[in-house]
């Protein structure tokens, strides 16, 4: 074997490693990137929710999900106990929770807050 076919081997056997270790260390980077956005956004949406939810509510708006669950089964007589937001447990029916003006307008600002905190904890999250 001459000298110019091992150097022209050699050269290509390096190639093939660099554009391994390339294409290695971009992987690296997207992912890391990808880790380092999930953390912004939960970071954000977690902060958001903590200053802008209250436990009370937070209750009372899971009772009306597991209400509206029932109902949409067919078990509207299941009864179903929560802690109300003036700290006294109740027990009502899924049907009647389901009905209730004051939880449904509760759990409807709640769920719209949690939507929109969502696209607002993305900002930082694409800024990552």
């Amino acid at each position: 074997m001459s000298l110019t076919n091992r150097n022209q081997t050699t050269r290509i056997v390096r190639g093939g490693q660099t554009t391994q270790h390339w294409w290695r260390m971009a992987a690296q980077v997207i992912r890391t990137s990808l880790f380092m956005a999930l953390g912004a956004f939960t970071l954000t949406y977690c902060v958001l929710i903590a200053a802008n939810y209250e436990i009370r509510h937070i209750r009372e708006t899971f009772v009306v999900f597991l209400a509206d669950y029932n109902v949409a089964l067919h078990r509207p007589d299941k009864p179903l106990t929560y802690t109300d937001y003036q700290q006294r447990r109740l027990t009502r029916s899924a049907a009647e929770i389901a009905a209730d003006a004051r939880l449904r307008r509760i759990s409807i600002e709640y769920r719209d807050n949690a939507e929109k905190f969502a696209w607002i904890a993305g900002i930082p999250a694409a800024l990552v």
